[in-house]
């Protein structure tokens, strides 16, 4: 029996719960996802944003919540990090868009390991008996300005990709960060990278 994985994507300090809607077509890829079996290593996000704005370095983490019955729930948070390789940008042609920059990011080999032993210590609760299930959001916490951008709409996408999609799948699309009121206080306020 598989756990449940539950994939959210946030950004800034806000759940976008009932903001942004995923594709239809992105729910058929992202319910083959099987924690039980996905490789962490190949575990990719990557957010597209208007040019000028762009994650500060250290502001994009996975932050990992594990439920236990009978336990209190336990958050971990997990520094990704940007990469660069032309093979992982590659592998986003959709997100090739003018006026806009894609940035894809990863765990490092350290933490797939202490991934591992969550996913592992997971394990051993259900073979206990007991109920356990984890919970997955990227967050984009931190931002600042490049370059001037647009006063209009701040459209935002996020992608995901696991060995079991085996390519990028749309998370959330042309979301409008602007249209956030924490968000769009949260953009008045950036400062240079």
């Amino acid at each position: 029996m598989a756990f449940p994985l539950r994939v959210l994507v946030l950004l800034a300090t806000l759940a976008l719960s009932g903001c942004g809607a995923i594709p239809l077509g992105s729910l058929v890829q992202l319910s083959r996802i099987n924690f039980d079996t996905t490789d962490l290593a190949a575990l990719r996000s990557a957010l597209r944003l208007p040019d000028g704005l762009r994650p500060r370095p250290g502001g994009v983490k996975l932050e990992v919540l594990v439920k236990v019955s009978g336990e209190p729930d336990r958050t971990t948070t997990f520094l990704l990090t940007e990469k660069r390789d032309p093979a992982d940008i590659s592998r986003l042609p959709e997100a090739r868009r003018p006026g806009f920059s894609t940035y894809v990011y990863a765990l490092s080999a350290g933490d797939v390991g202490r991934l591992e032993v969550i996913r592992s210590t997971l394990f051993k609760y259900r073979q206990d008996g007991k109920s356990a299930s984890l919970g997955l959001g990227v967050a984009t916490k931190e931002f600042c300005i490049e370059k001037p951008f647009s006063a209009g709409p701040l459209l935002s996408t996020t992608y995901l990709l696991t060995s079991e999609t085996g390519r990028y799948v749309i998370v959330t699309k042309d979301l409008d960060l602007r249209k956030e009121p924490a968000m769009a206080e949260e953009i008045s306020r950036l400062r240079s990278c």
